[in-house]
């Protein structure tokens, strides 16, 4: 087992919220490791959906132009019922004193978590990865957590533990605290797809398509004639 070491935050789990976490921390001068148990970042689209709140964030850190210049904004939802189209709910066109971002933005979480990781690598912060939480123990000040991984273990001591890792959060099964959520009887379908007959599909629009039997979503992607 490698010595203890002692940090003000260790970071659980390495997806968009423990990077966006990470880069603020870094950005208030707060001492970090990230870890996650995953070999490699996500390579699917994931959560697709990017508010103006959180681009009003990331241009805090520096990375809204990239975001938006990696995605697609949207500017409306459409449905269609039985093939028929109906009146499309505007998402975007909103005074600018609102926000300075008035859209979201579609950006696979790929893309948006390679940004993320880029502009951590450019402070001098490794994503530490094939490195597991398996328990951890709090004193008035303080947090010890067991580190397993890369055939070794060792002990870290954090002011702060924070919890990113997932709807299966280690840290929230050791807590004890419920995730409370609810299954759905139907079976869905996700897929990012290749469309030849995309040019059907409004280009910045939420495409949401009803018939008694069925529901589809179709949401393009940045990519030509992909979709989410």
């Amino acid at each position: 087992m490698s010595a203890k070491q002692k940090i003000p935050v260790l970071i659980v789990g390495a997806g968009s919220s423990g990077l966006a976490l990470a880069l603020w921390l870094k950005k208030s001068g707060v001492g970090i490791r990230i870890i996650d148990k995953a070999a490699a970042p996500a390579k699917d689209s994931c959560a697709v959906m990017i508010h103006a709140r959180t681009l009003e964030f990331y241009r805090q850190l520096g990375i809204a132009d990239e975001i938006i210049a990696a995605g697609r904004p949207v500017s409306d939802i459409r449905f269609h019922f039985n093939k028929r189209g109906t009146t499309p709910i505007r998402l975007q066109g909103y005074p600018s004193s609102t926000s300075a971002f008035p859209a979201m933005v579609v950006v696979a979480q790929d893309v948006h978590e390679k940004i993320l990781i880029n502009k951590l690598n450019s402070l001098n912060v490794t994503i530490e990865r094939n490195l597991e939480l398996k328990k951890f123990t709090q004193a008035k000040y303080l947090v010890e957590s067991l580190i397993v991984g890369k055939g070794n273990e060792q002990v870290i001591n954090s002011t702060y533990l924070c919890a990113c890792d997932g709807a299966e959060s280690t840290v929230r099964r050791i807590l004890g605290v419920k995730f409370f959520k609810k299954s759905f009887h139907q079976d869905f379908f996700l897929a990012d797809v290749v469309s030849s007959n995309s040019d059907t599909v409004a280009p910045n629009s939420i495409n949401i398509n009803l018939s008694r039997f069925n529901a589809s979503i179709s949401i393009p992607l940045k990519e030509p004639d992909t979709l989410r």
